[in-house]
């Protein structure tokens, strides 16, 4: 049972890892065919750790900084996707409308619980002036879906441990 959950926590950061690129290729689409600025989101990204100059720099490192943080809180938001996955039931797990479903309402949370931190701490004031509905829709459809569908195929990859009842 250990192992099995070292496995999904390793898979969490993985998935999240590939839900990330995809949502980020999907962001950056998103902001080209919106504004003309594809590089938009990977600044909003690196604004995080280098403050909201970020914003209007076109600096190689801004971009590499903006995707270094983005692999990283999707790797993270995966790795809490899956404790939360491991207390669903086998059945659960498997199924991938349910899967879907739950990735797209997490994803969804985390984005609108990341920005209400960010914003309503006053720590990242820039961020609210971005473009909220397209973000949360991109984060839970891109990345939310992305996530519970690899997770409920390697799950469904994993034989099933059946437990014999004696009675």
């Amino acid at each position: 049972m250990v192992s099995n959950r070292k496995r999904i926590t390793a898979e969490g950061f993985g998935f999240g890892l590939i839900a990330g690129v995809i949502v980020l290729a999907a962001e950056i689409v998103a902001s080209a065919v919106a504004t003309g600025m594809p590089g938009a989101p990977l600044r909003s990204w690196a604004s995080l750790v280098l403050g909201f100059r970020a914003l209007d720099s076109s600096h190689g490192t801004t971009f590499l900084a903006g995707l270094v943080v983005e692999l990283v809180v999707s790797g993270l938001l995966g790795v809490l996707y899956a404790q939360f996955e491991w207390l669903l039931p086998a059945e659960a797990r498997r199924h991938y409308g349910w899967q879907i479903g739950m990735g797209v309402v997490y994803a969804g949370l985390a984005w609108i619980a990341g920005l209400a931190l960010a914003v309503g701490t006053r720590v990242f004031p820039w961020l609210a002036t971005m473009t909220p509905l397209r973000d949360l829709v991109l984060e839970s459809v891109f990345y939310g879906r992305a996530l519970g569908l690899m997770f409920a195929a390697a799950e469904r990859r994993t034989p099933l441990l059946v437990t014999p009842s004696f009675g």
